[in-house]
């Protein structure tokens, strides 16, 4: 088959959609198919030589909570271009530029497509009223609800990586005629897998990092106000002092800033650590460094970083949510909280509790394993399949 993968997030950038359709990406190529990825020009791409990945030439867009953004304007040399690639199929995985200008194509050139929604905006919702815009409530609301429409009354298939989702297509009344299929996002578990790195590239690690031998508080992924990272800082700030344990935080963003200046009012200089942005390429040793993994977002469709967490022996400490049942269960492979205290009591449990350390170490790699890259590539190759089937 030929495949276009249209997306406006793509490596060196680095977040799960990001991650998700880079491996997609791969995983297609591996099981023979053509498959092209279309996405934006960002200025530090590393895959100049992959004639497979197509950027298209946007330009900036200053958004606070999205650094790195692109708009492309839906040339027509770049209809041209999509024409002359004759896909079989268009797999779609954004709902802004690079996306509505892949649906474009698929209806102008009567190209099946899938959509793959990685993002729940209803969640953003308390993050409109937060600053300061209540009035903006019923708007956003609709205009969610008309976008998802627009995207999804022309599609093939929708996927998503969670039944969590499924809610949502049920009350905008789009879950009609089997169209939405619920596939988990895959990984490269390799990369995650503790024995391949050495004991002295994991020492020479904390050591550019001040660490000692400190328990190790990780937290990795894109430093935004929506993960609520600050929310763990404050509740970290209630026992750093008390335990011998340091809070690493892996990645970049828009709340960096905001954050440093909180870690400075509460006087942890001394105990949490910003890495800054880590490329993709070696966050798998970012992993070995850590004891648990700890989250406290709950605006994921999946979350990979807490597959990558389990993938790599790390027992993982997260806020409830719908989306990781099946993933996540309580004291097997981790431990769940619901509030500022509860997220404190079970961080500081597992810090004095090695037995518990070592039951959820040894659990955490076994759940990881169904999340593979190539059962990813697997079961949606078998969906495109289908969907040709149906065409002919």
């Amino acid at each position: 088959m030929r495949i276009g993968i249209f997306t406006d997030s793509y490596v060196p950038q680095v977040n799960g959609v990001s991650v998700s359709c880079m491996n997609l990406y791969r995983g297609l190529t591996m099981l023979g198919n053509d498959v092209y990825v279309i996405t934006t020009d960002h200025r530090e791409k590393t895959d100049a030589a992959d004639t497979h990945i197509i950027r298209l030439e946007g330009f900036d867009v200053p958004l606070k909570n999205f650094d790195g953004f692109q708009l492309v304007p839906a040339a027509n040399k770049y209809y041209k271009l999509v024409k002359e690639m004759n896909f079989d199929i268009i797999h779609v995985h954004t709902e802004f530029s690079i996306g509505r200008f892949g649906i474009r194509c698929a209806k102008k050139y009567k190209i099946p497509y899938v959509y793959t929604m990685h993002t729940m905006y209803e969640d953003y919702m308390h993050f409109v009223i937060k600053f300061g815009k209540p009035l903006l409530k019923k708007p956003y609301l609709a205009y969610i609800e008309g976008m998802m429409r627009w995207i999804c009354k022309k599609s093939s298939a929708i996927v998503i990586p969670h039944e969590k989702v499924r809610d949502m297509f049920i009350r905008y009344d789009l879950s009609k005629d089997n169209k939405i299929h619920v596939i988990p996002t895959g990984i490269d578990l390799d990369k995650f897998y503790r024995k391949r790195y050495s004991e002295e590239e994991i020492q020479a690690l904390k050591d550019s990092l001040g660490l000692k031998d400190e328990f190790v508080i990780l937290s990795v992924g894109r430093v935004a106000f929506e993960k609520s990272i600050d929310f763990m800082i404050k509740e970290y700030n209630q026992f750093a002092r008390s335990v011998k344990a340091k809070f690493v935080i892996v990645g970049d963003g828009p709340a960096m800033e905001s954050l440093k200046a909180l870690v400075a009012e509460l006087k942890l200089e001394d105990y949490v650590i910003f890495t800054g942005m880590v490329p993709y390429t070696n966050i798998g040793l970012y992993y070995m460094i850590g004891d648990i993994f700890v989250n406290a977002s709950v605006t994921e469709t999946q979350g990979l970083t807490y597959i990558e967490a389990l993938s790599s022996n790390l027992p993982v400490v997260v806020r409830y949510d719908k989306n990781l049942d099946g993933l996540i269960t309580d004291r097997e492979n981790g431990l769940f909280y619901n509030t500022p205290d509860e997220f404190k009591d079970k961080v500081i449990e597992i810090i004095n509790d090695k037995k518990l350390l070592m039951h959820l170490k040894e659990n955490a790699y076994k759940t990881a394993k169904v999340y593979s890259k190539q059962n990813y590539a697997e079961t949606i190759n078998n969906l495109y399949k289908s969907i040709l089937e149906k065409k002919k």
